[in-house]
């Protein structure tokens, strides 16, 4: 359901995106020699997010149909690339999570930083984590996802190598932003697919023209596949080496900055897009199109540490599906490639 762009839960979604990279970069411009205003713009920036976030997953909780509001980038006649917002059931929910954790980080931060030198520079890392995966939950388009994506790991290194002074933590920073990036390579090469055979990336476009086969089932599943690639290049079911080398806290606390969980950064693509991997299920068999396949809840639930999210909800046939994963919102692009279609993108 395209809706008008002057709206005003449009620009409740831009200050949701927006208040938390002005935050980071007032403060690394200008405040990060002060703590306690530092702290005071940085918990400003998430506390609002959080408010509006939890506003809008009561408001349309149970929409039919998604909310999209597109703003035209790149727009031809062979190709469309739009970026803006997508709310829906499931992008509501991760946004709630998003916002709920990042505020969280927040508060705990406060006294587990006390005293750091490097307290108000801290805090603006937490805020570019914060925009990358508040604005990847509700992105409507597959490259401002990419772009989100790699923010978030851009925000991750900076956060598992935030004690640079000592060289193992350094070191860490580094081979966890090099190995990502190796899945990143098949994320690209999945959306550069789309592009040249497709045209548009738009995520509702997309989605929709799987569904009703329009797509060639060849790209639908190479598509996915590659995109897939980037879950594999940062989950893992053993801990990643460059973190086990980096896993530095405060002299005086023995752990690492409570933002890096497992990995420190990551994940937030599980719900995104919804390509149907699987097109050998004819439709209305219980197992293709419209329906949730029983056989792939068990894939769902890989824990490999992070910020562990455990929220449970009903996606597959009401049965609890955990969240989890490296972050704010980890583990969600296997969730969502896998989940086949939602009726409420349709």
């Amino acid at each position: 359901m395209p809706a008008p762009v002057v709206d005003h839960t449009f620009f409740l979604c831009l200050l949701i995106s927006v208040l938390p990279i002005v935050s980071f970069g007032v403060i690394m411009i200008f405040t990060r020699e002060n703590p306690k205003l530092s702290l005071g713009i940085s918990l400003t920036a998430s506390t609002v997010p959080l408010i509006l976030a939890w506003y809008l997953f009561v408001r349309y909780w149970g929409l039919t149909q998604p909310v999209v509001y597109n703003l035209k980038w790149l727009y031809s006649e062979i190709v469309k690339i739009p970026f803006g917002f997508l709310l829906d059931p499931t992008s509501l929910l991760m946004l709630v999570i998003v916002a709920t954790i990042s505020w969280l980080v927040q508060i705990y931060s406060i006294g587990y930083m006390a005293g750091d030198p490097g307290f108000g520079r801290y805090y603006a890392f937490l805020s570019l984590f914060a925009f990358s995966m508040l604005t990847l939950s509700i992105s409507s388009g597959l490259l401002q996802l990419y772009i989100c994506w790699e923010l978030v790991g851009l925000a991750s290194y900076l956060l598992i190598g935030f004690w640079y002074e000592k060289f193992s933590a350094s070191e860490a920073g580094k081979k966890a932003f090099v190995v990502t990036r190796f899945g990143d390579v098949g994320f690209f090469m999945g959306l550069a697919f789309l592009t040249i055979y497709y045209g548009n990336l738009e995520i509702q476009q997309v989605n929709s023209a799987a569904v009703a086969h329009s797509m060639p089932a060849w790209l639908i599943t190479t598509a996915a596949l590659l995109i897939f690639l980037r879950r594999h290049g940062q989950e893992r079911p053993v801990p990643h080496p460059c973190l086990a080398a980096g896993c530095h806290g405060r002299s005086d606390a023995g752990q690492r900055p409570p933002a890096l969980g497992h990995h420190g950064g990551g994940g937030g693509l599980s719900h995104r897009p919804d390509l149907p991997l699987f097109q050998c299920f004819p439709p209305g068999d219980g197992r293709g199109s419209g329906h949730r396949h029983h056989n792939l809840a068990p894939l769902l639930h890989h824990r490999d540490g992070g910020l562990g999210y455990q929220a449970g909800v009903g996606l597959f046939h009401g049965q609890p599906v955990g969240f989890h994963d490296h972050g704010p919102g980890g583990g969600q692009l296997f969730r969502r490639l896998l989940s086949l279609n939602d009726p409420c993108r349709l």
